[in-house]
C-alpha cells in the first residue's frame, strides 16, 4: 500500500513539473521559410526536471534550456543572450544578439498545431532601424527521413528539358 501511495505522489509531483508543461517537439520538420522548405531538426532531453531543446536550422545550432534563466553564448563573434521557458504546452524564448555593435531582440513562440505539427512564430525588434519590428509565422510539418531529398529531386527533374527525360 505504501508503494502505491509513493508512486501516486511521484506521478502527481512529476505532472506538475516544468518538464511536463513543455511540448514534445523532437524530430525533423520541413518549414516554409523563404520559398522552398528548410529542414528544422529538434532534439529534446530532460535534465533536473527541465526540458532542453537543441535546434538545428539553416546550418545554425542552438540549445534552449527552458528554466527561465538568462544564458549567454558566443558564436562566430556574435553574442547571443537568451532565456526560455515552457507555458501552456508552448516554448517561449527571448533572444538578444549582438554583432559588430548592432543589437537585435527576438521573441520566439513554438507551439503544436494539429493541422501543421508545429507553428513557430517570431518577432524581431531592431531598436536602431526605422522599421523597428518584423514578425512572421513559420509553418512546419514533421517529415520522414527522405522528404527533403524527394522534394529536391522533384525540383531538379522539373528543370530538366523534356527531350532529356
Amino acid at each position: 500500500m505504501k508503494a502505491v501511495i509513493s508512486v501516486l505522489a511521484a506521478a502527481i509531483l512529476l505532472t506538475g513539473s516544468k518538464a511536463f508543461s513543455c511540448p514534445q517537439l523532437a524530430g525533423r520538420y520541413a518549414c516554409k521559410f523563404g520559398g522552398d522548405p528548410t529542414e528544422l531538426k529538434v532534439e529534446q532531453r530532460v535534465e533536473s526536471e527541465v526540458q532542453i531543446y537543441k535546434v538545428i536550422f539553416s546550418g545554425l545550432e542552438q540549445e534552449f534550456v527552458t528554466d527561465g534563466k538568462s544564458r549567454t553564448t558566443v558564436r562566430d563573434g556574435e553574442k547571443i543572450t537568451y532565456s526560455a521557458q515552457c507555458s501552456d504546452d508552448r516554448v517561449l524564448a527571448n533572444l538578444q544578439s549582438e554583432s559588430d555593435g548592432a543589437v537585435m531582440n527576438t521573441k520566439i513562440t513554438v507551439k503544436q498545431v494539429p493541422s501543421l505539427d508545429v507553428l513557430l512564430s517570431y518577432e524581431i525588434v531592431d531598436p536602431t532601424s526605422s522599421d523597428p519590428s518584423m514578425a512572421e509565422e513559420i509553418e512546419c510539418k514533421k517529415i520522414s527521413r527522405d522528404y527533403l531529398e524527394d522534394y529536391a529531386a522533384s525540383k531538379l527533374s522539373s528543370r530538366v528539358p523534356a527531350f532529356v527525360q
